[in-house]
């Protein structure tokens, strides 16, 4: 059975923050208790430093909880995704890695940065905002993960590097 990504918090430092973190960290320590009780192998992938507190936070509440290290190629983070069944995390670039790897996932979008990448590829509805997030909306994508069409999602990529290619060309020749 392929493995659970758990992403990391945005702001795991102390002091630093976002509104409704308190609830994303019930709805994630709900989900990771009801996997748990499935028989589920739920990991914690930290993309950056701080983020390791977070994980071993995770870990002690749910002790089958593996805390993985951090990655430090695209490669390494990238096979990370690929192995996983589903991810759910708070990070753009955790969001990026799963859409990259074609793995599901459900991204809780702190910021507007997160509506704008969903929106661009046409994913709105697998972003949630802090405050919505629950257990049950994390446990219906979940039991969705299925439902993503990757040949679409890798379609809607490929048009936008083509766009970025197009104007990065013009504005090298306006500038010549």
């Amino acid at each position: 059975m392929r493995p659970l990504q758990a992403g990391p918090s945005p702001c795991a430092a102390p002091g630093l923050g976002f509104e409704g973190q308190d609830n994303t960290r019930t709805a994630l320590n709900q989900f990771v208790e009801h996997l748990n009780i499935q028989g589920f192998q739920v990991q914690f992938l930290p993309l950056h430093s701080i983020d390791l507190a977070l994980g071993l936070e995770l870990k002690e509440k749910h002790p089958s909880v593996v805390v993985l290290d951090m990655p430090s190629t695209y490669r390494e983070a990238r096979n990370h995704f690929l192995n996983a069944q589903f991810s759910v995390g708070e990070r753009l670039h955790f969001t990026v890695m799963a859409i990259l790897a074609g793995c599901p996932f459900l991204s809780i979008n702190y910021g507007k940065k997160h509506d704008d990448l969903l929106a661009s590829l046409d994913l709105v509805g697998v972003g949630v905002t802090p405050n919505q997030l629950s257990l049950d909306l994390i446990r219906t994508a979940f039991e969705q993960r299925e439902m993503f069409d990757w040949t679409s999602i890798f379609h809607r990529i490929e048009a936008l590097k083509a766009l970025q290619q197009k104007e990065a060309s013009a504005f090298v020749s306006s500038i010549q």
